[in-house]
């Protein structure tokens, strides 16, 4: 059953439906906690390790199907006059990824057993590959929507998962399936989600005529490797903090800096397939202006998160203790740097989606791929004199680096220019 989306202006669009989204996104939060909680209690710390092993795993999975095709996905139902086609091909490829990624989990399941030195876990990972053929179609469907501007019909369908896994593991345990029911309800979950995406969108699984194979992959090869990079370069720092320092504690004091910092990736995360679909569709239709105006206003609204950033770098210290203890308190002043980082990627992250949206592929390409090298060189240098807040700061740098040069472009290619004065006076259009 259709749920249509009320007309509003371009900006106040994108706003509700980045709301939408980061509304539904955000339940994984408290759902994630009370079944951490529930399963530490109810399984004890053997088992719990056991599931945390097979939901990573599964995690690995949905985000390795994810990065193939999402961002292009986006994009082509966005511009296609008949989404149709391009629907229908987006779920088979999807599925196809799915399936290999799947069989290739069931293969090295046995191994992967005799290598952590506990065969328990193998029947999980074989549970673990059948979630992979559901996570392409589930999220098949999500991008189907997500490119027809169906932002709250996605929403619903990413809120039902969520719950839905929340509550099938507290009945599955409950009832006394234990690890093994926990990893099933995740699966399960993921199979509930598909039921309610076609529940507002049904793209043909079989139809195979007018399909735009070749344009999706001139798209999808690229910003596979660009989304690659900036995942890892959102951890390489940790990484090379544990490879080069080689202590374990300012790993931990790092990570615990690190997840504080994280919220305004979150929130970028949420709005950015909005902004994708929104500009992609008004390029399309030929209506440039409000392509553009559009575009200016995402990148101002960014600074919206400013004064966030400020607050938690001044009171980086206090944070950290009351989140994590007195025993965290180093994590102050790393904190306190991650968080001015965390404001250039949001800007990294709307202006390289607005270079998607604009066709823009290579530059996109060209700015994430060297953002590891040298973040992996200034860590290098700094980490062994700095510690833990040398690697903050060179992720700090090269992250304003990386969002300077894609402003930059984007100005220079698309005529679409940022200016802070202009920032604090975004007002919603009417």
């Amino acid at each position: 059953m259709p749920m249509s989306e009320p007309q509003r202006s371009p900006f106040r669009a994108t706003l509700a439906g980045g709301a939408w989204l980061l509304v539904a996104d955000s339940l994984f939060v408290p759902t994630a906690l009370v079944i951490s909680v529930f399963l530490a209690r109810r399984l004890g710390p053997s088992q719990y390790g056991l599931f945390a092993l097979a939901a990573t795993v599964i995690g690995w999975v949905e985000w390795l199907v994810a990065s193939f095709f999402s961002r292009a996905a986006i994009r082509q139902i966005a511009v296609a006059s008949d989404w149709r086609p391009v629907g229908s091909a987006i779920v088979r490829a999807m599925l196809a990824v799915g399936v290999a990624i799947g069989a290739l989990l069931a293969i090295c399941a046995g191994p992967a057993g005799a290598l952590l030195g506990d065969r328990a876990v193998v029947p999980l990972l074989y549970l673990a590959a059948l979630s992979a053929p559901l996570a392409g179609l589930a999220l098949s469907h999500r991008l189907v929507l997500t490119g027809l501007e169906r932002f709250r019909a996605r929403a619903v369908a990413s809120s039902i998962r969520w719950i839905g896994r929340l509550v099938l593991v507290l009945v599955l345990v409950q009832v006394g399936f234990g690890v093994n029911g926990a990893v099933v309800a995740t699966v399960a979950a993921t199979a509930l989600e598909l039921v309610a995406a076609r529940w507002f969108v049904r793209p043909s699984l079989l139809a195979a005529d007018r399909t735009p194979w070749r344009e999706l992959g001139r798209l999808a090869a690229p910003l596979f490797l660009a989304g690659v990079s900036v995942r890892a370069f959102e951890r390489v720092d940790l990484l090379c903090l544990q490879a080069i320092g080689g202590r374990t504690a300012d790993t931990g004091m790092y990570g615990a800096a690190q997840s504080l910092a994280a919220l305004p990736g979150f929130v970028a995360t949420a709005f950015a397939p909005v902004l994708l679909s929104s500009v992609s569709r008004l390029v399309a239709v030929g209506d440039g202006a409000s392509a553009h105006r559009l575009s200016r206003e995402a990148l101002h609204c960014a600074f919206w998160l400013a004064p966030v950033a400020a607050v938690v770098a001044v009171a980086s210290g206090e944070i950290v203790r009351l989140m994590f203890g007195q025993a965290f308190a180093a994590a102050g002043p790393i904190l306190a740097v991650l968080s001015v980082a965390s404001l250039a990627n949001v800007e990294l992250v709307l202006a390289s989606t607005l270079l998607v949206a604009h066709d823009r592929v290579g530059t996109t390409v060209a700015i994430a791929a060297p953002l590891v090298p040298v973040a992996i060189v200034g860590h290098l240098l700094a980490i062994p004199r700095f510690g833990g807040f040398g690697a903050a700061v060179v992720t700090a740098t090269v992250s304003w680096l990386a969002a300077g040069v894609a402003l930059l472009v984007l100005k220079r290619v698309e005529g679409i220019g940022l200016f802070v004065s202009s920032a604090a006076r975004v007002r919603f259009p009417q």
